[in-house]
């Protein structure tokens, strides 16, 4: 007689099998041609109060070009809202140059292959960024 798994067993193994496969990092990632990684470097400026006033795409920078030539790529909103979560616990001095804000710049990590993740760590898997 042929044994058939129940369907609580099947999705006990799947999600144990799931939990024990290691997920690649970016840094391994870098090592497939078919992946891209873009640096994102965005401006900003923070009020009197040091609340973020501004916060705009300044350019985009292919990781693995070795330049810091910009390129021309569509940041989608959802990385651009993603990465304004990230900035908005950091807290800036609000300094003024010649009466108006000064600009502060910061970058994270985008690839296209998942475009609201913000990546910080090189050495975890895209699933698990901060």
């Amino acid at each position: 007689m042929p044994f058939f798994p129940s369907p609580r067993l099947c999705g006990l193994l799947l999600f144990l099998f799931a939990g024990t496969s290691s997920a690649q990092t970016v840094r391994e990632r870098l090592n497939d041609p078919g992946f891209k990684l873009y640096c994102v470097v965005f401006s900003l400026t923070v009020n009197a109060d040091s609340t973020l006033d501004s916060f705009n795409v300044s350019r985009v920078i292919d990781f693995t070009s070795g330049t810091t030539k910009p390129v021309d790529l569509h940041v989608p909103q959802a990385f651009v809202d993603a990465a304004r979560k990230k900035v908005l616990p950091t807290q800036y001095k609000p300094v003024s140059e010649g009466g108006n804000p000064k600009e502060y710049f910061t970058y994270y990590g985008y690839t296209p292959s998942f475009p609201a993740t913000v990546i910080t760590d090189l050495d975890r898997s895209l699933e698990q960024q901060p």
